[in-house]
């Protein structure tokens, strides 16, 4: 593998990805404390910054028990495992209908399936990196928080709380390496402040932030990525 412009950066989170959530509230209120799993509205409101015009959601994969193991399968939008699993899907496919038919399957098959919380499949994301590369010709930064430094690393966390990274846009093989974190970034973006790509260790989604040209640029029902629009936004909380 050929040496690729990439490092360790020194530089801090820019402001627009520095929100503190302890000086807002969400609104309007959530008033039910039993937050549903497919509540991808309000996983956006706390993964991903709220000053950009579009927004899309990528739906990680599910995964089966089979032979005592856990195992991510190939196939890599929804469509396609529900039909393995036989509950059949109309050609019109939108996000709301997906949430639909995965909560069918769940209550069907709980006992097999699984989420691939905090990783989109290396196929997602090499798809989201190919767009980015036709999108941005400039160095971009990957993020990593604390979680996934220690469950997908050799770092010493006890000596760093998160790790930032700077280079070219890299498929998902590549950054590995050169990383040495086996996982996808929390959050890629770049100096513009005008995109950015987010996900959490604890959720089954990625959220793709920027104007509508640039986010229309990564809709694709074969990777499992829709629009999504926000319905929560934070407001400054009252002296």
């Amino acid at each position: 593998m050929s040496n690729k412009k990439f490092f360790q950066s020194n530089d801090k989170l820019p402001q627009f990805l520095s929100f503190d959530f302890s000086e807002y509230q969400i609104y309007p209120k959530f008033q039910n404390n039993n937050l549903s799993f497919y509540n991808y509205y309000l996983a956006l409101a706390n993964i991903i910054p709220h000053n950009f015009k579009s927004y899309a959601i990528c739906l990680q994969p599910i995964g089966y028990h089979q032979n005592g193991r856990y195992t991510e399968p190939k196939i890599n939008n929804r469509k396609s495992v529900f039909e393995a699993f036989e509950i059949s899907v109309n050609d019109e496919i939108n996000l709301d209908y997906l949430c639909d038919l995965e909560s069918e399957l769940f209550q069907k098959y709980s006992s097999l399936l699984y989420t691939s919380n905090g990783d989109c499949s290396d196929v997602q994301f090499n798809f989201m990196i190919d767009t980015l590369k036709n999108l941005v010709d400039n160095d971009i930064y990957y993020y990593y928080e604390l979680l996934k430094i220690i469950g997908y690393s050799e770092y010493d966390y006890r000596k760093i709380s998160e790790l930032l990274f700077k280079g070219e846009i890299l498929t998902h093989q590549e950054l590995q390496y050169y990383s040495k974190i086996h996982t996808q970034p929390t959050v890629l973006f770049d100096n513009s402040e005008k995109w950015v790509i987010a996900t959490d260790y604890d959720t089954p989604y990625t959220f793709i932030g920027g104007d509508k040209e640039f986010v229309e640029k990564f809709l694709n029902t074969e990777y499992d990525i829709y629009p999504i629009k926000a319905k929560y936004q934070w407001v400054k909380k009252c002296d």
